[in-house]
């Protein structure tokens, strides 16, 4: 789900680092504004990415089902 979300907006939305479960802003990181991110479980798609874009959040992580992602996967949304 999460790579046809990207190839469908790739202007958008893009991978962060090498984690198929981080999504971040295609335009990120954006000069001068603190970066926001949220995540959680996978059974709770698309209800994450849905808020990832302008005036928005600036990424997300997807765990497991219903399983919160890594500080791994948290970590590599905010250093996009």
């Amino acid at each position: 789900m999460l790579d046809g979300l990207l190839k469908a907006h790739p202007e958008q939305l893009d991978y962060a680092g090498d984690d198929v479960h981080c999504i971040v802003r295609a335009d990120s990181p954006v000069s001068g504004k603190v970066a926001l991110a949220t995540g959680g479980g996978s059974g709770h798609l698309p209800v994450f990415l849905g808020y990832v874009g302008k005036g928005m959040l600036d990424g997300c992580a997807v765990g497991d089902v219903f399983a919160s992602p890594s500080a791994e996967q948290m970590l590599a949304v905010t250093q996009r």
